[in-house]
């Protein structure tokens, strides 16, 4: 089977080559005589290439961002050199001949695919809509080439490479309507296309309908991680054999790593989101793309660097933020050229560069010279500012124009038109403008616009002649200043009078408390008894004879029990108290607030406290705050987020100190003072003021305490357990400026 197989396989490029080579010695005689675009139905349309003796089939380039096909014929060309598009699919054609090679640049409707007939007189080029799902499995394998527009535009010297092609034997009599399949090259974008001789057809079945693919290699794992040093990331693929070489270009400002002729599991085909990383990059997009696996990745910004190495099955790809001086270095991202001349004179240099990126140029007379260059593939911006540099000169771009001369022309050209430019403010005449002021201070504009940089305030937005004053009661400024420099100061107007925001801070505020106490105690009491006394139990302290209160203090439940009669008509009297208490409570206020960017807001509430103090002979009542308080310095980003100064402070009454009507209170003061950064509506919660009061206590008689069973009755014991905790949630939100 596998011999068999490989038959046919050499049979397929013998005859392909073949024929091939017959084209190619037969179109040297042909000329493109005319270009006819047509539209047969909707959705599709025909291109006729008219010649006028035989011609090979040609070379086919598929082109994306925009849509375009390139056909190069092996033949010379009397067609115009632009032909209109059909209204349909074919939006233009532009035709350019050299000796014996015409290019035809084809710019389509995107969405679209091709097939191309022989017919009597040469070629047709039949174009039709993909459908939807087709043109995003042709996406797919589009984004997994490598070869971009600007590099096949720059270049007419192009690879001719093979691809796998089925042949097929057809009667000669269906020759003309044996269509040409075309296929775009995955790496490369590139396809051939070869013409049948007068017995065989040479077709090509698109790979959706194609016998599934066998891999050489696999990627068995993708994992990404951080790095020890901080702000590095690193790619890691487990490869299935260690012949398996990853391909890593930087396309597009991504990573693109290519495996070629690899497998990817069904389960590593996904979207890796690796923000949460330390790291330049962003995403990781692991796919098959044809025979292909693909893995792209894409950063946070281009300001990164990369490497790669491979260790048997193990391929590792690095990324490290650019240092400073990286950083500073310039960029380059024109298109490629390549040139090599000696003793090429440099104005003639210039104006290919110029020619080339269809740039306007002018260039001073006093540049003159030759030089000797070999640039290959380098941007044109670069092999700008290397002829430049070798020769001293320099350059200003004005508009669409480019102005090159040498560096010490430029510098007294610059001079020259900085001092008639102060020539002129200082002849111009001067009038008086009156600007009013909308949203800001016409006191804080006079004083941006009156600072001076130097004696003349060159630098400044006032000229030395110039003037401005301000009206506190309109609001409006007064300027006197040449009516140049009044523009200038409009334009600052314009930036700096806006619409302050403003965002409304919702505080609110949470005093959780959790409250235990218990009393247990006893009071023991005697009174006399006999014919002149009541009978009736002892109550609070009996002043005769003898009692003990170790009784509970609040408010109790009580038993009254009377234990004995005692000689000399005494009775004792026992009273059992006990207390307890539970208790949980919130109190919640949500004071508002409203103000501007970068200013001060307070909510604040609380009780004054009054009291007597005597100052000499006199006595005036005094007032102390004991207050919560919460004080608030918002601040607007630019991505609409709030960066809150906070400061809550609560004040409490404390102890009293004194005597008698003039004692003063002791105020305890909490405060916490910090910076939170929150998204617009987003809550942030303040807390830490945490009280804890824990209490046990007992009160004895010496002695009689400690005796056995009976030493409970000369006891009082008291145990309270208080906790309290104070919160307070801040919330800003940002206020549109149309309410």
């Amino acid at each position: 089977m596998n011999t068999n197989r490989s038959l046919v396989k050499a049979i397929k490029f013998a005859l392909i080559a073949g024929l091939s080579t017959q084209g190619l010695t037969v179109a040297n005689a042909a000329t493109l005589q005319s270009i006819e675009t047509t539209a047969p139905s909707q959705g599709q349309s025909a291109i006729e290439f008219n010649f006028d003796g035989n011609v090979g089939l040609p070379r086919v380039f598929e082109m994306s961002s925009p849509s375009r096909l390139v056909l190069d014929f092996k033949a010379s060309s009397t067609a115009p050199r632009r032909t209109n598009g059909d209204g349909n699919l074919v939006m233009g054609i532009e035709s350019i001949a050299s000796a014996n090679v015409t290019r035809n640049i084809i710019s389509l409707a995107a969405g679209s695919e091709h097939r191309l007939l022989p017919t009597e007189d040469g070629f047709k080029l039949i174009i039709s809509s993909v459908p939807q799902n087709l043109q995003t499995f042709a996406a797919t394998s589009v984004a997994a080439g490598g070869t971009n527009d600007a590099a096949l535009d720059s270049t007419l010297s192009l690879q001719h490479l093979p691809m796998p092609i089925e042949v097929s034997a057809l009667p000669s009599s269906q020759m003309l309507n044996a269509p040409i399949e075309s296929v775009v090259y995955e790496n490369d974008l590139i396809s051939n296309r070869v013409i049948a001789a007068a017995d065989t057809a040479v077709s090509y079945e698109p790979s959706l309908q194609a016998e599934p693919l066998l891999f050489t290699h696999s990627i068995d794992a993708v994992d990404f991680r951080g790095s020890d040093n901080p702000g590095d990331g690193e790619l890691r693929l487990k490869l299935s054999s260690s012949d398996a070489t990853p391909d890593v270009v930087e396309r597009a400002g991504k990573i693109i790593v290519t495996v070629g002729d690899a497998n990817v599991a069904q389960r590593l085909q996904r979207r890796m989101d690796v923000r949460d990383f330390d790291s330049p990059i962003m995403y990781v997009d692991t796919r098959q793309a044809g025979s292909n696996a693909v893995i792209t990745i894409t950063p946070r910004t281009g300001l990164f660097d990369w490497s790669n190495v491979q260790t048997n099955r193990d391929f590792t790809l690095r990324f490290k933020p650019r240092n400073v001086a990286t950083l500073a270095k310039k960029t380059y991202t024109g298109k490629t050229l390549s040139m090599n001349f000696q003793d090429i004179s440099v104005r003639a240099a210039l104006q290919m560069i110029a020619d080339f990126n269809e740039r306007n140029m002018v260039i001073s007379d006093t540049v003159d010279g030759s030089l000797t260059l070999r640039l290959k593939n380098v941007p044109w911006d670069e092999a700008m500012d290397i002829v430049l540099k070798t020769k001293g000169l320099a350059m200003r771009e004005t508009g669409t124009v480019i102005y090159v001369a040498p560096a010490e022309e430029l510098a007294a050209m610059e001079e020259a038109e900085l001092a008639a430019q102060s020539n002129r403010d200082d002849l111009a005449p001067l009038i008086t403008t009156y600007i009013p002021v909308n949203y800001a201070k016409a006191k804080d504009i006079s004083e941006i616009l009156y600072s001076r940089t130097n004696e003349d305030n060159r630098n400044g937005v006032l000229s030395a002649r110039g003037s401005v004053s301000f009206d506190e009661r309109t609001n409006t400024l007064l300027i006197t200043e040449t009516a140049e420099r009044i523009e200038e100061i409009r334009d600052v107007m314009r930036r700096l009078d806006v619409p302050v925001r403003q965002v409304m801070i919702e505080a609110r505020i949470v005093v959780a408390s959790d409250e235990f106490e218990r009393e247990l105690g006893m009071s023991v009491g005697g009174r006399a008894y006999g014919d002149s006394y009541a009978n009736a139990a002892t109550s609070g302290v009996v002043n005769s004879g003898f009692n003990l209160d170790l009784g509970a203090t609040a408010k109790t439940g009580t038993i009254d029990l009377q234990l004995a009669k005692l000689p000399l008509g005494r009775l004792l009297d026992l009273e059992l108290s006990a207390m307890q208490a539970d208790g949980r409570g919130d109190v919640i206020s949500s004071p508002r607030v409203i103000t501007t960017n970068q200013k001060v807001a307070t909510i604040e509430q609380g009780v004054e406290i009054p009291y007597l103090a005597r100052d000499q002979d006199s006595v005036s009542v005094v007032f102390r705050k004991a207050t919560l308080s919460l004080e608030v310095l918002p601040q607007i980003t630019p991505d609409e987020r709030i960066i809150m100064d906070l400061k809550l402070k609560r004040d409490t009454v404390g102890t009293f100190y004194g005597e008698g009507s003039l004692q003063t209170p002791s105020i305890d003061t909490r405060a916490v003072t910090t910076q939170v950064l929150v998204r617009n509506g987003e809550t942030v919660v303040l807390g830490g003021i945490y009280e804890e009061l824990n209490i046990d206590e007992t009160d004895t008689v010496p002695g009689l305490a400690k005796l056995p069973i009976i030493g409970k009755v000369f006891k009082h014991q008291r145990q309270v357990d208080r906790k309290s905790e104070l919160l307070v949630f801040v919330t800003p939100k940002l206020l549109s400026s149309d309410l």
